[in-house]
């Protein structure tokens, strides 16, 4: 093993001429790691150390040279242990990007990358089996990114504990089927907000020293899934303030269920209104106190809801028969709304319509017919009565006013005759238009103007 710290690097006492002694020191360190580092390359060592190269009253000072570069040359080592730890001025480093790649050999084992104020890293992995990176800032990084881009690991422990971490991207440990050891305490975790049930070989999460009050339906059904492949799988919960309320009282009996799954569970609290009702010695107890309160309020709650289902099916009925009702009746009546809302309309298009509502009628009669009946109609019908009596009658063909709306000339032929004559033929009824007139000349006949009725009649 070979360990590089700030006592055993050995610095030789040259001044240069411009540059001061912080700086100077800062140089020949950073020269003198890098001869040790490529020492190491061509050597049998297995265990690299390199930990608190700066002496107290140095850190904060400005450094000149690459920091980062350091970790570069100590991944491309053949070694199998890296600890590079407590390294000042990582995150301070401007040569290289933050989120550069750090890139390992085939050769690392377990990569110690503890206390180095990371606050965003991205590592390629092959054949680590343990990673180290507690005690930096990861927190706000991993909400949206992952620390490994191998996309297949042989990873099968990862420290993340004391990072800040509060939420963790859902596929964090995506590509990582081999890990057994997943250390996520000391941190501001609420909820499991990340995939894990596909870890088969899982034997230890550790979220102890979070913030969890309780895990929701779909966390511990994640977790449910993940049991039923390895029941061995233990889960470390101790010191999280679990809220014992009737809102998470199923939460409380699903833990009560897995107890053995649960690692020192009998150090779990439970937090009632901000009081410790119960120590995990005492969760049946708790169950047992909370149970009455919460079935009584279950049963409030069940009695309250079935009455607003109620009330609701009974309002929605009133309402859907009065609508039904009011279909029924708009049915029944709709020739006689078709009619006022034809008559209304041309009234408001136009004037003239006013003045002949007070005046004679400008046609004895209109006929209403098919067009399957037009030659009956111009050999007997316009014959006999136009040319033999001398009656004025209105043809939809002849007399309609072009460019208007045929509704409108229907109605204005309707109202300006004293009689419709509909010539009621097979044709006829399976005609909308004829029907139309026909009910319009019904609609008709019901009103008076100036004590005269419009008359109506058929012709089968």
């Amino acid at each position: 093993m070979l360990q590089i710290d700030y006592g055993n690097v050995r610095i030789p006492e040259i001044f240069t001429n411009g540059l001061n002694r912080e700086v100077h020191y800062l140089l020949m360190l950073h020269k003198s790691i890098l001869e040790l580092i490529s020492k190491v390359s061509n050597s049998s060592t297995e265990i690299l150390l390199i930990q608190n190269l700066l002496p107290d009253y140095l850190i904060g000072v400005i450094l000149p040279y690459c920091v980062r570069n350091l970790l570069y040359k100590c991944l491309d080592t053949s070694i199998r242990q890296l600890h590079f730890t407590n390294i000042f001025g990582l995150e301070q480093d401007h040569c290289t990007p933050t989120q550069s790649v750090f890139n390992a050999t085939r050769s690392l084992q377990l990569l110690n990358l503890t206390r180095n104020d990371f606050t965003g890293i991205a590592l390629n992995l092959p054949d680590v089996v343990t990673l180290d990176l507690k005690h930096n800032r990861l927190g706000k990084y991993l909400v949206n990114n992952n620390y490994m881009i191998t996309q297949s690991s042989k990873l099968e422990e990862i420290s993340l504990s004391h990072n800040l971490i509060y939420q963790l991207n859902t596929d964090i440990f995506k590509g990582q089927p081999y890990l057994k050891h997943i250390d996520l305490s000391f941190n501001k975790i609420s909820n499991i907000s990340f995939d894990f049930s596909h870890l088969e070989k899982l034997q230890i999460l550790n979220l102890a020293n979070n913030e969890i009050k309780f895990l929701t339906k779909k966390s511990m059904q994640e977790i449910d899934r993940l049991l039923q492949k390895n029941n061995d799988t233990k889960i470390d919960l101790s010191n999280n303030q679990f809220q014992c309320t009737c809102n998470t009282f199923s939460f409380l009996k699903w833990m009560r269920q897995i107890r053995h799954n649960f690692i020192r569970f009998s150090k779990y609290q439970c937090i009632s209104r901000n009081v410790p009702i119960s120590k995990a010695n005492y969760f049946d107890k708790a169950i047992l106190y909370l149970e009455p309160d919460c079935f009584k309020l279950k049963s409030n709650t069940m009695n309250t809801t079935t009455l607003t289902l109620v009330v609701s099916l009974a309002v929605f009925g009133v309402i859907a028969a009065m609508v039904l009702f009011s279909t029924v009746i708009i049915y029944k009546q709709r020739w006689k709304f078709r009619y006022i809302y034809y008559t209304a309309r041309m009234k408001s298009i136009s004037k003239a319509n006013e003045v002949e509502d007070s005046c004679e009628y400008h046609n004895d009669a209109f006929i209403s017919f098919s067009d399957e009946d037009r030659m009956f109609i111009i050999e007997h019908c316009i014959k006999n009565l136009e040319q033999d009596r001398n009656l004025k009658l209105c043809i939809h063909e002849r007399d309609f006013i072009p460019g208007h709306d045929i509704t409108n000339n229907m109605v204005t032929a309707i109202r300006t005759s004293r009689k419709t004559i509909c010539i009621i033929t097979r044709s006829f009824l399976e005609s909308d238009i004829c029907m139309f007139e026909l009910n319009m000349a019904r609609m008709e006949s019901t009103h008076s103007r100036n004590g005269k009725k419009h008359s109506f009649s058929g012709l089968l």
